[in-house]
């Protein structure tokens, strides 16, 4: 197995000289300064964003790109210290992720729910998911959640119908008449000289399972923007059903312009980030020497005051509309 083994290492080296001449992804790899630390990622929930630009770099170093951060993003994950209750909860999504499914990523579906990293994929069809004799089945039996949109291929059809499972509900037969003019029963349907319909009565009548979908309802009701799907909550029980679906608005893509506050009057006696100024000290609460109209230095207006400087009406004021409540008791 010499030659098979020198082939592997050497298609391995030249991945990874050849990741190395472009400098720009050379100064992401080696860079010991300014790099990705994923263990300081997990233990205080970073976001972390990876683009691997298949059109600039080819299929090949494409691939080798992001299976680099994932196996570094593995190496921390596993080693996690913490337990359930104390780990930070992560995401990890992973667009086209047959592109770096192998053996070594599998733990993705396996492992890392215990390390509380979930981990979202996508795929294009079922056959993209049999890299490995197992990978197909261990990615399926490990997902949770699962989302079909249309364009399912013919030969899949059925693996989803019982995929997306079935629900209890009434299952009955029932006969059907249709009389029209002319002799006997003879009709045309969609004809208008269908005169009579009746039903007959339920026959076969059982509470037994159904399926949520037929082959013919996936593949002619998931139009554009709907999808069916099958999740398991928290206590393992499975729901399915079909959903609609939207692009993210344009509002969410805009700058955001945050708020800002000021909490001093807040900290007072508690902290004091200005530099030689003694913290005031909090006095006493009384209720007899409540004063309602004072204002603080930032001109913040206290919760149980009104602000009324644009009213036109108001007390001791000689637009005030004024009521007299004892005029009916002078009459």
């Amino acid at each position: 197995m010499r030659m098979e083994t020198e082939k592997y290492v050497h298609m391995a080296i030249t991945q990874l000289d050849a990741l190395l001449r472009i400098p720009g992804l050379k100064n992401v790899l080696c860079n010991r300064v300014n790099n990705i630390n994923f263990d300081k990622a997990l233990e205080g929930g970073e976001i972390t964003i990876v683009c691997t630009r298949r059109g600039d770099l080819g299929s090949v170093l494409h691939k080798a790109f992001g299976l680099f951060f994932l196996l570094s993003m593995q190496r921390s994950v596993l080693k996690r210290p913490g337990n359930e209750s104390s780990r930070i909860p992560h995401l990890l999504y992973i667009d086209e992720f047959p592109d770096f499914l192998s053996n070594s990523t599998l733990g993705l579906f396996t492992l890392y729910r215990k390390y509380k990293v979930g981990t979202i994929v996508t795929t294009q069809n079922l056959q993209q998911l049999d890299v490995t004799p197992t990978s197909q089945r261990t990615i399926i039996t490990n997902a949770f959640a699962k989302f079909v949109v249309g364009n399912i291929p013919p030969e899949e059809l059925n693996f989803w119908v019982q995929e997306l499972s079935a629900r209890r509900q009434w299952v009955y037969s029932q006969d059907m008449s249709i009389k029209g003019e002319g002799k006997g029963d003879q009709f045309l349907l969609g004809n208008s000289s269908v005169k009579d319909v009746s039903y007959g009565d339920f026959k076969g009548v059982s509470w037994s399972y159904k399926n949520w979908f037929e082959p013919a309802k996936l593949q002619n009701q998931l139009t554009f923007k709907w999808c069916a799907f099958r999740y398991k909550d928290d206590k393992g029980k499975g729901f399915s059903g079909m959903a609609a679906l939207d692009f993210m608005p344009s509002k969410f893509k805009e700058a955001h312009k945050p708020k800002k506050f000021n909490f001093t009057k807040f900290q007072s006696g508690i902290i004091d980030d200005t530099v030689g100024v003694e913290p005031r000290k909090k006095s006493k609460f009384n209720p007899k020497t409540i004063d309602f109209d004072s204002f603080d230095d930032n001109k913040d207006i206290e919760p149980i005051q009104t602000d009324v400087t644009d009213s036109s009406y108001l007390f001791n004021n000689e637009d005030a509309i004024i009521y007299d409540i004892h005029r009916d008791e002078k009459k």
